[in-house]
């Protein structure tokens, strides 16, 4: 309904079937014109911010060639100011792998979910720098549900990376200047832990065993950090080798023995009867297994039993998951937990200590090694965190 129409009659008069059929088509043809004075407004409102916006935003045939770019977005790809850009192709503007990546998965994915999105890089008109884009691909479907064209819109990238860059040098440096010093107190209080520096009565011990405690967190952080700077810099190499995915996970269930036993939790493993064989990095696949066995000690109620379960859900991935019966995760934050140094609710409310690094260097380390991670949770319930990566091919 979009707005009623009253109609009363004075006296003792009443309407006819005559009557009601005009009023009838009355309301039949008021309805459309409002209808369309909506709709009208709603276009020039969205055309007043699509000619006013910094992104480009286009509209392109599946080749993509335009039949319209926007003000800003001629003026990144450098067009002159007496072009239209109608029949310009976006390719040009493209590298030959980009292109094949929007033709061959982008538009296929566009078309079947709704729409598409990606960091590409666009080089404008007679220009030898590239600029850093997000782009994001939405169909136009006719009435038979065909897509028939596409949405382009395009997101410079350049502040987000420049702020990147300077985050990332900070992070480098400070790594650096703390690994010095951290090394020194590492070794110092080992020696006084050792008797080196004479006996140690039971207080003083306790001080020193909480000291090296702390020392150590402090290198985890700093190794954290590290890893962090290196990942986003691009610089972080991989030692690949074919390992079996059951044997490493037991292996690093059983290295984590103590921290389950101190919270009186124990670790239940499923898994295929075979091995089962992935090209990976196997001290980085340790570091992963790692940070999750820990999470799942550290986040669960104590005497809990935590599951790590292996198993092949496709010919060609093994996806392995490690659940826990913590007080699990909001649904707003299951992506956010990946972001570096963001801690969950529930975290800050236990007074869990952590760094808020973990996750975030595993999301990069996995995509690395060509899988994917996420989390599923219910909150009061537990969590669960769930990697894919793919099967060595035989």
């Amino acid at each position: 309904m979009i707005g009623l129409i009253t109609v009363s009659a004075t006296g003792d008069r009443a309407y006819d079937p005559t009557n009601l059929i005009l009023l009838e088509r009355v309301s039949d043809q008021i309805s459309p014109v409002i209808e369309s004075l909506r709709l009208l407004e709603q276009v020039q409102t969205l055309a007043a911010t699509v000619e006013t916006t910094l992104d480009l935003v286009a509209i392109t045939d599946l080749e993509g060639v335009a039949s319209y770019i926007n003000p800003a977005g001629l003026n990144m790809l450098k067009l002159a100011e007496d072009e239209t850009g109608i029949g310009t192709s976006l390719k040009q503007f493209m590298s030959a792998e980009t292109v094949e990546l929007i033709q061959n998965t982008g538009l296929r994915l566009a078309e079947t979910s709704g729409g598409w999105q990606a960091e590409i890089s666009v080089t404008p008109r007679n220009s030898e720098k590239s600029i850093p884009m997000e782009m994001q691909l939405v169909p136009v479907k006719n009435k038979d549900d065909e897509m028939t064209a596409v949405n382009v819109f395009m997101r410079d990238l350049r502040e987000r990376e420049a702020s990147q860059v300077e985050r990332r040098e900070f992070v480098s440096t400070v790594s650096h200047e703390l690994r010095t010093p951290l090394t020194s107190m590492k070794m110092y209080t080992d020696m006084l832990g050792e008797g080196d520096a004479g006996e140690l009565n039971k207080q003083q011990q306790r001080l020193v065993d909480n000291m090296k405690t702390t020392v150590d967190r402090l290198s985890r952080m700093v190794d954290d950090l590290n890893d962090v700077s290196l990942l986003e810099a691009g610089r972080f190499s991989l030692q690949i080798e074919s390992l079996d995915v059951v044997e490493l996970v037991a292996s690093e269930i059983e290295i984590s023995e103590p921290i389950f036993a101190e919270r009186d939790m124990t670790v239940r493993l499923d898994h295929p009867v075979s091995p089962v064989i992935v090209d990976v990095d196997r001290e980085r696949m340790f570091q992963v297994m790692l940070n999750l066995l820990n999470n799942a000690a550290k986040y669960s109620e104590k005497g809990t039993e935590a599951a790590v379960t292996i198993s092949t859900t496709s010919p060609n991935e093994v996806r392995v998951a490690v659940s826990d019966k913590g007080p699990g995760i909001e649904p707003d934050e299951l992506e956010t937990v990946f972001e570096s140094f963001y801690r969950s609710k529930s975290a800050r409310r236990t007074w869990v200590p952590g760094s808020g690094l973990g996750l975030s260097i595993e999301r990069r380390l996995i995509a690395a090694q060509g899988g994917k991670i996420w989390a599923e949770s219910t909150s009061g319930v537990g969590s669960t965190f769930i990697f894919t990566l793919p099967l060595a091919e035989s």
